[in-house]
């Protein structure tokens, strides 16, 4: 009886040998890979960015008191910037 790696052998060499069957799934992630990366790395930059300056935004809020309003926005403005840290902390500034 042959063992699992003896049928993943078998299967990877059926699905390479037969013709005229769809890509494998490496070709398949070839054909979107560096469209997808791009657009990561993007967001990555810009949320990096984005964790950077948006502290600044917090002084008026910060200076001019509380109210409800305020303080919505200030949640507000928190929210989307642990969002921001979290997203772009991958960010590689050393490129």
């Amino acid at each position: 009886m042959p063992g699992p790696r003896a049928t993943q052998d078998s299967r990877l060499a059926t699905d390479q040998d037969a013709p005229g069957e769809a890509a494998s799934t490496t070709e398949r992630e070839g054909e979107h890979g560096p469209a997808t990366e791009s657009f990561v790395d993007r967001l990555r930059v810009a949320s990096f960015w984005t964790a950077i300056v948006l502290p600044i935004a917090y002084l008026p809020i910060l200076a001019i008191g509380s109210d409800g309003t305020r303080t919505g926005l200030f949640v507000t403005l928190l929210a989307v910037h642990l969002v921001a840290l979290y997203v772009g902390h991958a960010h590689n500034v050393e490129r």
